[in-house]
């Protein structure tokens, strides 16, 4: 009987060079599918954050049915009064209720009231804000939630006033809003991180509130439970306008350095602009680049100021 042999092939591993080739080349995949995953994730935050801020919209519309004006400050912000038309009716009755008896809603810490953390008042690319959107002041038991958003307070500078001539800081019904609805800011957002706020945080408004920095770059000052300071801007400053390096200490209490000027400043943690939602409810993503038309970003924070309103700026 013949016999056949069969001589098997070696098999050979890569070498150090096609594993090298090959790691090279996944490394280059990698490198041109990231800034594809990062574009694709700042779009569905930024659609998040419009879906959070077009809310706010009809919450303001069904506000204004229910009681001919848009919400204002009191008795704590212009987002408080919002939360019955926001499915935080409960919250919303719990907060009245303290007002009556004059009862402090920071009491009890993290289980307080204030200390309620509302994901709906916080945009997801907003790196300053912690999770859950919680802050405390240092040294104390006292805990506050925190918001990506304030309300069109003033078109004005900061002053010793805080200006005023926006929409949530007067009682304002949309008859007196004579520039149109769609041509005047109800909400914008506010951006929690500033690499320079901790540099700038014991000037900002006495050393009271900067005891609630925690010593990272978090602008305690987005509250949502506390106006004006709290939840209000002012469409004065530029959009995401960030503070400078400090080199010389201002004023222990001065509405005009820098410092306090960021907390009424709009601007978010989007690349190249910010969301905001109008009074007739339409939500629009601004770009910094408005700044480039003076006057617009004012003339859209002025309710009654007659001026014309070129949408291309933005």
């Amino acid at each position: 009987m013949r016999r056949e042999h069969h001589v098997r092939g070696r098999r050979h591993g890569f070498t150090l060079i096609e594993l090298l080739v090959v790691i090279a080349i996944i490394a280059i995949l990698i490198g041109l599918l990231l800034p594809a995953i990062q574009k694709v994730r700042e779009s569905a935050a930024r659609a998040k954050c419009q879906n959070h801020l077009k809310q706010i919209g009809l919450a303001a519309q069904n506000y204004h049915d229910a009681y001919k004006r848009f919400s204002g400050l009191g008795p704590y912000s212009p987002l408080v009064a919002l939360f019955p038309f926001l499915e935080q009716q409960a919250l919303y009755q719990q907060l009245i209720t303290c007002q009556e008896l004059g009862t402090d809603i920071t009491s009890g810490g993290l289980s307080s009231l204030a200390a309620t953390p509302l994901s709906l008042l916080v945009c997801p690319s907003d790196s300053g804000i912690p999770s859950p959107p919680v802050i405390q002041l240092i040294g104390t038991n006292v805990y506050y939630g925190v918001s990506s958003y304030k309300g069109n307070y003033s078109p004005m500078p900061l002053s010793g006033s805080f200006g005023g001539g926006g929409v949530v800081g007067q009682v304002l019904s949309i008859a007196r809003i004579t520039d149109g609805a769609s041509n005047t800011i109800y909400f914008g957002e506010f951006n929690n991180n500033d690499p320079n706020w901790p540099q700038w945080a014991p000037f900002v408004n006495n050393s009271q509130q900067s005891s609630e920095v925690l010593g990272n770059p978090l602008n305690a000052f987005s509250r949502w439970c506390v106006a004006p300071f709290g939840t209000c801007a002012s469409g004065y400053y530029p959009i995401n306008q960030q503070l400078p390096p400090l080199l010389t200490p201002p004023g222990q209490f001065d509405f005009y350095h820098p410092g306090t000027q960021r907390v009424v400043t709009y601007g978010s943690g989007h690349t190249s602009g910010a969301n905001f939602v109008f009074c007739d409810g339409s939500v629009h993503f601004i770009s910094n680049a408005i700044g480039d038309t003076p006057g617009l970003l004012f003339a859209l924070c002025t309710p009654a100021g007659d001026e014309v309103v070129d949408t291309s700026g933005f």
